[in-house]
């Protein structure tokens, strides 16, 4: 009994303790310079993967998709870059996965020709000059300039109307079957905003079960595009994938959508098919 009693006097010390720690820590932040409060938050958000997206050799993102393919031997692995802008994801991941199919996408002409001259010799990687999307048609791409490394279907803040390009859109449903692949070991989408667009264009393929693994973007320009994770956690969720945050060591799981995760400072995601 004395035992017990002294045990409970030391739980409620700790908690003593512990709320006292966290009123002072509460009264130094609200000290603080908001702008210093600011750049601490961000750096611990980046850290743990969000806000860390931008930069490919540092976001984890190679990290991940290594651990994702889990290669044994000289396994055979595609991968599909879509967005592949000047192709510095898909060169970074053929550093690592030197035998891996990829499939890289890019749109935007002056783009393109960057990419071919990048990978286009590689006999390993075709290219393709289209987008990919829910339609099978055309549509205008905005671009922050002529050779952009920043390129929306939606105007953006930074993106200029007087620099249009009328693109070609594919979905892959369509363009699937002319891919001569039977699974789709990891898709990457960087499509500034319309990542949701091309899963919808692509959903007979997730529900035949070819593609194991999606990564995903969300940043900034998903607000332009009203794109939420909420949004996500829905359509894998239908399909049967589990959500990830990309860190830069490491996969988080995200088990259950919390509004705490809607971050829209660049950050990469992946779905994991169960």
């Amino acid at each position: 009994m004395a035992r017990e009693d002294s045990r409970s006097i030391r739980n409620r010390m700790r908690m003593s303790i512990f709320r006292w720690a966290n009123r002072l820590l509460v009264k130094m932040w609200a000290l603080m310079p908001f702008r210093l409060v600011m750049v601490i938050v961000r750096t611990l958000l980046e850290s743990q993967g969000f806000g860390a997206g931008a930069r490919v050799g540092k976001s984890g993102e190679i990290y991940a998709a290594r651990s994702l393919l889990n290669l044994k031997g000289d396994s055979k692995v595609v991968v599909l870059d879509i967005g592949a802008n000047r192709g510095e994801y898909s060169e970074l991941l053929l550093n690592t996965v030197p035998k891996a199919e990829i499939h890289a996408f890019e749109p935007a002409a002056k783009t393109f020709k960057l990419l071919d001259g990048r990978l286009g010799s590689r006999a390993n990687v075709s290219i393709y000059n289209f987008a990919l999307g829910n339609i099978d048609g055309s549509a205008h791409l905005y671009k922050e300039n002529p050779i952009a490394r920043i390129a929306s279907l939606t105007p953006l803040d930074i993106t200029q109307d007087h620099l249009t390009e009328e693109i070609a859109i594919r979905r892959l449903d369509s363009v699937f079957p002319t891919l001569n692949v039977e699974q789709i070991h990891l898709a990457k989408i960087d499509v500034e905003g319309h990542e949701m667009d091309v899963l919808m264009g692509a959903e007979e393929v997730i529900r035949s079960g070819k593609i194991k693994n999606i990564q995903f973007e969300l940043g900034e320009f998903s607000i332009d595009t009203r794109t939420t994770l909420k949004s996500f956690f829905t359509f894998f969720g239908d399909y049967q994938y589990e959500l990830f945050l990309i860190r830069p060591r490491s996969l988080y799981p995200l088990k259950q959508y919390k509004p705490l995760y809607e971050q829209y400072s660049t950050t990469n995601f992946v779905a994991c098919k169960k």
